[in-house]
């Protein structure tokens, strides 16, 4: 991890951005944290009203503001994120993503993993001077990992603790509830330490040849 904390992360870009007259950034919290369970303990908005030394060249945009993180990531040249998904998500829109942390798509051809601080303003630098090109087969594996990791990757199922899925799957006898699809998906994750995400891709693969031999 290059920035020792998001804090650290946005003076940074704050401090470079008073050094490059020229340099737009847009600072956008995650759409998820309008939600109380989901907010982070981090003041972005505050913390660049505080130290914002470029006036309009800065702007954030706030979780609950009605503002489509893909319509940002259309204007872009570059696509910084401290983490999440939205560095895939500007590979599959042919933007490249430059990665200060580990993450798990640091190595796809889309993103960029910088070594050293200096290092990550250099591919920013290149990237607004259009030298960081994203190819169409680097965009073609941004969409396949973002259907791997962000839709195959995730099971809706009832068969959790909370209550009121306890009463539901508790009045279901064990052979109907073991023969539920998710649940089939997660045991065979399980005993055959096959990766989730694989598993429900070929599920939803046999799904749409059936559908459309129907």
């Amino acid at each position: 991890r290059l920035f020792a904390s998001v804090e650290d992360w946005v003076l940074a870009l704050l401090a470079w951005a008073e050094t490059e007259p020229d340099a737009r950034i847009c600072f956008r919290q995650h759409p998820g944290e309008r939600f109380e369970a989901a907010h982070c303990v981090d003041d972005v908005g505050a913390l660049i009203s505080r130290h914002n030394r470029v006036g309009d060249r800065v702007r954030f945009v706030a979780a609950a503001d009605k503002v489509s993180t893909y319509d940002i990531l259309r204007t872009v040249k570059v696509v910084l994120p401290f983490t999440g998904t939205v560095g895939v998500e500007a590979g599959m829109l042919g933007h490249p993503a430059i990665i200060s942390t580990q993450c798990y798509y640091g190595s796809f051809p889309f993103a960029c993993s910088a070594e050293t601080r200096a290092d990550y303003f250099h591919l920013v630098h290149e990237a607004l001077s259009d030298h960081l090109p994203v190819t169409s087969e680097a965009r073609e594996k941004a969409s396949l990992l973002y259907y791997l990791t962000a839709l195959c990757n995730m099971v809706k199922t009832s068969f959790t603790a909370a209550p009121n899925d306890v009463l539901e799957w508790l009045q279901v006898s064990p052979q109907e509830l073991w023969l539920r699809p998710e649940n089939v998906d997660l045991v065979e994750a399980l005993m055959t330490r096959s990766p989730l995400a694989f598993i429900r891709a070929r599920r939803f693969a046999e799904e749409a040849e059936a559908h459309a031999a129907a």
